[in-house]
């Protein structure tokens, strides 16, 4: 089988040919930017802003949230967990923090009944009483 092809059709053949092969090249850049990650440190009990200049550092400010929730075992504004510890281009890594205790959380407290009360007084001129063993 042959084609004839006249000299005006190999010009706009060439160009078809390019634009698909553009397209082509664009797509393949389009897929593998989906699949780019990030591999993040694990930042459990680091401080808030090290999150925030790590994500600063690798342009990832727009793909971090941070939630918060109390605890009892990370001190204020550290982080507690986080939801991944790789992040794809278009993911989103969220931050829970600590809070703080939680205050409305009842405390147990230890039975001083029948003790033996001393009270005495600080160096700092306050009054204490303790309960001796």
């Amino acid at each position: 089988m042959s084609f004839t092809v006249k000299p005006g059709l190999k010009i706009v053949l060439a160009a078809v040919i390019t634009a698909g092969a553009g397209t082509a090249a664009y797509a393949v850049y389009a897929v593998n930017a989906d699949h780019q990650t990030v591999t993040v440190p694990d930042f459990s009990g680091k401080a808030q802003r090290i999150v925030e200049i790590w994500a600063k550092k690798n342009n990832l400010t727009d793909q971090i949230k941070f939630e918060e929730e109390y605890s009892d075992d990370v001190l204020t504004d550290c982080v507690i967990s986080q939801s991944a510890r790789k992040l794809s281009s278009n993911g989103t890594l969220t931050f829970t923090l600590s809070q703080e205790p939680d205050p409305d959380q009842e405390v147990q407290l230890l039975d001083f009944s029948g003790q033996e009360r001393i009270r005495m007084k600080t160096k700092h001129g306050s009054r204490a009483t303790i309960f001796p063993r």
